[in-house]
């Protein structure tokens, strides 16, 4: 007999990705990131799903900075999302910065902070791209994926 993988295990409903989301914020709450962390600060992953879910709200804004997992432009709601998080004083990032485009440009204004994969790029690469960010009021990481 040869077991399956159960398909729906695979690809959780936003359902279960939104349950997810809530006991992984919960956990933080309840565990006390900040005692966790000391001074320092946790750059969460976060989807669209994890995002709009408001149990992102239950963790401390000082203690976490939400790095935004997009995969193209956002959405008129992400955009709000995005600008309610600020005005709640959360910080966001932006990974896998490839230059200004579609996905980067509506986010810049929101944005503390965008992650550059700096392993995919050789110096004048890397200047291009950071060139254009750096009379913005944010901060460049250098971060390698190897």
């Amino acid at each position: 007999m040869t077991l399956q993988p159960n398909p729906d295990a695979l690809n959780p409903s936003a359902h279960d990705r939104s349950r997810a989301a809530t006991l992984v914020c919960a956990t933080y709450a309840e565990l006390g990131i900040r005692s966790a962390l000391g001074r320092s600060t946790a750059f969460l992953p976060v989807d669209l799903d994890f995002l709009h879910d408001n149990a992102i709200e239950a963790l401390p804004s000082d203690a976490v900075v939400f790095e935004l997992v997009l995969d193209a432009a956002s959405d008129g709601s992400t955009l709000d999302r995005c600008r309610t998080l600020r005005e709640r004083h959360y910080s966001l990032a932006l990974g896998n910065y490839a230059g200004l485009d579609e996905r980067s440009r509506p986010l810049l204004t929101m944005l503390d902070v965008i992650k550059i994969d700096i392993s995919q790029y050789d110096d004048a690469m890397l200047n291009d791209l950071a060139g254009p960010l750096t009379k913005l009021p944010l901060k460049l990481l250098g971060a390698a994926t190897k």
